[in-house]
């Protein structure tokens, strides 16, 4: 039965999201503190943090007296897994509840039928528990990304012809009943868009996050690596389009250049064809500006001062272009450039990106260079899973406080 309005049970579930929160936000915190932040009773106090420490949701430390007694969230409580997968290699990273890291592996990411995407990932996620001494079934959910869209009608990814195997709808199905023995509960799994992700870190720690200076709830993450995409959030909500495919700027047509057709098995044309990763190094090359990929030469050019600057003044105009439609559509009050080329040009291509864009759309959003250079994807997948698994946690307390 629901629980209505006002009621004690659902006053008891408040508190215990609020105490869980702070705990988690604030660190350790005494009974008093608690108290006084959400404004409890001691009484009340008390027996919050008494049945949220019977649930196993937090753990007291060493301390002098029980009202003097620190306690914070218990990192046990619960265990999640995040892996950002490429065609090169698939990353793991393992935290506790409290999102520190216990592990890390990485693999190569197999590119032949789905069963070795579910092996390799079983692998991966099998050596980064042994090292923080856990095991699979553990773990309370595992988020992964990679570049493709993970259709919410099909399951089915699509626009990720650079994944050979990982296509399969019951990906996300086979990997739960796989991931345990028999007998063990299944984690649940779930496949998000790398740039989805990497704005969903950047709402909980990067620049657009609560508290900071650039905090706002309308923004677009611009992705520019080995692949164009981008991720777009409105009202604090991350917008995934109706087939799972906003974003997908890499296949959009642009002006004068070749369309993308058969897009299932061609990625050429479009916007692809002037801002992605082979199109930017021919012109780097063509301005003298070598590297083994677009990313080194881009840095080389952002480093060169003015020699660089014709090729970063191209390469920001490109850029503009495939901006523009976006920020006519969605009108975001920032876009946070991240992706290796757009972090190798650094603070030069943003300001030629910056002028460039205001010169040809009406909206003047603001550029910003992502501050999570390491590992965003990563950090997403974490963040969701975390999120994730503490409503979980609190659903279970509160249907316990029934």
């Amino acid at each position: 039965m629901d629980q209505v309005p006002g009621t004690p049970s659902l006053l008891r579930a408040i508190n215990d999201r609020t105490a869980l929160q702070l705990l988690s936000e604030q660190g350790p915190l005494t009974r008093a503190r608690l108290g006084a932040l959400t404004g409890l009773s001691k009484p009340t106090a008390t027996q919050l943090m008494d049945r949220l420490e019977a649930a196993g949701l937090v753990e007291a430390l060493p301390g002098e007296g029980r009202t003097a007694r620190l306690y914070r969230v218990r990192p046990g409580a619960a265990y999640v897994a995040g892996i950002d997968v490429t065609p090169a290699r698939l990353r793991v990273r393992l935290c506790d509840l409290t999102g520190e890291i216990i592990a890390e592996t990485s693999l190569a990411t197999p590119r032949r039928e789905v069963k070795d995407a579910v092996d390799r990932v079983r692998e991966a996620l099998t050596e980064a528990c042994a090292a923080a001494g856990i095991t699979v079934p553990q773990l309370n959910r595992v988020v992964i990304g990679l570049g493709g869209a993970p259709d919410p009608q099909t399951g089915r990814i699509r626009y990720a012809p650079h994944l050979p195997g990982w296509h399969d709808p019951n990906l996300p199905a086979r990997l739960r009943s796989e991931l345990t023995g028999q007998n063990e509960p299944d984690p649940a799994v779930d496949v998000e868009n790398d740039v989805n992700l990497a704005a969903i870190a950047e709402q909980s720690l990067g620049v657009t996050r609560k508290g900071a200076p650039l905090e706002c709830r309308d923004f677009a993450v611009l992705w520019i690596g080995d692949g164009i995409g981008a991720a777009i959030v409105i009202d604090g909500r991350l917008h995934r389009g109706y087939t799972g495919g906003a974003g997908e700027l890499g296949y959009m047509p642009v002006s004068g250049q070749p369309l993308t057709r058969n897009i299932r098995r061609n990625v050429n044309g479009g916007f692809q064809s002037i801002g992605g990763a082979p199109a930017v190094l021919k012109l780097a090359r063509s301005k003298g500006f070598s590297g083994s990929d677009a990313a080194t030469a881009v840095r080389r050019a952002a480093e060169a001062g003015p020699l660089g600057t014709p090729l970063l003044q191209e390469l920001a105009e490109r850029l503009a272009v495939g901006l523009a439609p976006l920020v006519a559509v969605i009108d975001p009050e920032l876009i946070v450039l991240t992706g290796a080329m757009l972090q190798a040009g650094g603070e030069p291509l943003r300001e030629l990106m910056t002028a460039a864009l205001h010169d040809i759309v009406i909206p003047r959003p603001k550029l910003v260079l992502s501050e999570l250079a390491e590992a965003p994807v990563l950090a997403g997948a974490i963040e969701s899973a975390l999120a994730q698994t503490k409503q979980e946690l609190f659903d279970n307390t509160r249907r316990g406080n029934r």
